[in-house]
């Protein structure tokens, strides 16, 4: 939930500190109001966006810990790092999303759509029956796919929204502070 104008008391572009009867960030030139209503929009999608992106790292990785931890005196460590080494790097390229997700909510919703739907179909490929099977796997992965497709239309009508503004208000958009 995203406070009132009046409750509001720092830029959501760049967390300067905001009067109650300011309108414009003194720091960045953002409009208060129109960066509340590109949060109110983005801010449901993002959070679940975020919170899917660290459970599937964690699933990744402490999935690949235990596959490693399971076959470490087994197999050498170049076959072990074969085994779980996708899947590691996967875990932290999630990670690494879903710490980047607030400041750049678009881009990170492309970016992990793209990992998750290649990553799908790769295991469509090798196990197509497996892929699809109903259960837990298919559950989650549907679930998935529709807080990605959500944070990326989430992060469409953002970009609507500023666009619009730009149109009809351009000096809302883009308030250059004066320096003195």
């Amino acid at each position: 939930m995203l406070p009132s104008r009046e409750m509001n008391t720092t830029c959501l572009r760049c967390r300067r500190p905001l009067a109650e009867e300011e309108r414009y960030c003194s720091g960045c030139g953002a409009d208060r109001e129109l960066e509340l209503a590109i949060a109110a929009e983005l801010d449901p999608a993002i959070s679940s966006l975020q919170r899917w992106l660290l459970v599937c790292a964690a699933l990744l990785l402490g999935l690949s810990a235990l596959v490693w931890e399971h076959y470490r005196d087994q197999v050498s460590p170049a076959a072990l790092w074969s085994m779980v080494g996708s899947s590691v790097i996967s875990g932290l390229a999630l990670g690494v999303l879903a710490l980047l997700a607030r400041r750049f909510p678009l881009p990170v919703a492309v970016i992990a759509s793209a990992l998750f739907f290649f990553n799908w179909a790769a295991q469509l490929i090798v196990d197509p029956v497996g892929a699809v099977a109903p259960g837990l796997g298919l559950a989650l992965r549907i679930m998935f796919a529709i807080v990605l497709v959500g944070a990326i239309l989430a992060g469409f009508k953002a970009r609507a929204l500023r666009r619009n503004a730009a149109e009809r208000f351009p000096q809302a958009t883009v308030h250059h502070p004066k320096r003195g």
